[in-house]
Order: structure tokens, then C-alpha cells, then sequence
């Protein structure tokens, strides 16, 4: 799919991501997202943001490029709901603002590691 299509189904979608500390949860909420109906829901999906990550973190017009020509044609050409969740925990380590600046506006979910002693913590807020 050609990026400019790819971005403009995208646009038109609902776009979720996670942000996370890795190691909180995310795999088991992308397992209880994907048996809603209307959710595509993947953990740490295709192209994977880990090849990348140390390369774009402080090149954002790098990850720009990379997020439009890979990532996102990759989601747009595959998804066939409204909604796309992805519970990578790396999408907040250099994504986000190229995200923005290709005009897609994406809700997040954050998450955070239970405390090692004592009380338990919610897992999502």
C-alpha cells in the first residue's frame, strides 16, 4: 500500500498504543483485546519497532521516514477493523512524535510494573 493511502486509513481508524515499562502486562491485554470484535489487537506487531528503536531515538525525521514508508503501509495494508492496538512497549521511546507530526493521532494506555512488596497496583490505568 502506498504510504499516502496508508496514512490516510489510518487517519480514519482508531489507532491505540501502549506505553509501558515492558514486562507490565501487555502481552495478556493484547490476548483479552483481540476477543473484542472490532479490535485488531498485536503485541509488539510487524515491522518490528526493536530493529529499529537505538537507530531513530534522537533522529525523529529519521523515524519519520521509517514510520511512513514501513511501519504504518504495513498496519494500513492489514488491517480490516477499526480499531488497530498495539501493545509494544517501544512505541513511546521515539514514535510518538513522529507520529504526530504524520498527522495520525493515536489514543495511548499506560501501564506500569506492579511494586515488588506490599499492595498490589492496577495493571492498566
Amino acid at each position: 500500500m502506498e504510504k499516502f493511502q496508508a496514512l490516510e486509513k489510518l487517519r480514519e481508524c482508531r489507532l491505540v498504543f501502549t506505553v509501558t515499562s515492558g514486562r507490565s502486562g501487555s502481552k495478556l491485554l493484547t490476548q483479552l483485546a483481540s476477543k473484542i470484535p472490532d479490535i485488531k489487537a498485536v503485541h509488539e506487531g510487524r515491522p518490528r519497532m526493536n530493529y529499529v528503536m537505538r537507530g531513530i531515538q534522537g533522529y525523529p525525521e529519521a523515524a519519520k521516514w521509517w514510520l511512513e514508508s514501513e511501519m504504518y503501509p504495513t498496519i494500513a495494508a492489514e488491517l480490516d477493523l477499526p480499531v488497530y492496538l498495539e501493545t509494544s512497549h517501544l512505541f513511546c521511546k521515539g514514535f510518538v512524535e513522529p507520529t504526530l507530526e504524520l498527522g495520525l493521532k493515536p489514543q495511548v494506555m499506560s501501564s506500569d510494573k506492579a511494586p515488588k512488596r506490599g499492595g498490589r497496583k492496577p495493571v492498566f490505568n
